[in-house]
């Protein structure tokens, strides 16, 4: 099963994006979201779950994984 990726790439010591991506393509991922701004992972979590995806990756700190919770608890559909 691919995932779908959310990743907030200033958390923590993610390190340069363009080796972040790198290493998450290891994964063989449906998609690549790369959050800007405080609320990005959650809109990508809303998007992710209502085009099916059934497994999300949060990869980010404490506020990314929040973000992503309310994004698939706003869809409902679990």
């Amino acid at each position: 099963m691919n995932p779908y990726v959310i990743v907030n790439p200033t958390a923590g010591s993610a390190g340069k994006e363009h080796k972040l991506r790198a290493q998450l393509k290891r994964l063989d991922p449906i998609k690549i979201c790369v959050t800007r701004k405080p609320g990005d992972a959650r809109i990508f979590a809303e998007r992710a779950i209502r085009s099916g995806a059934r497994f999300i990756v949060a990869a980010g700190g404490d506020g990314t994984l929040n973000e992503v919770i309310n994004g698939i608890g706003a869809t409902k559909t679990f």
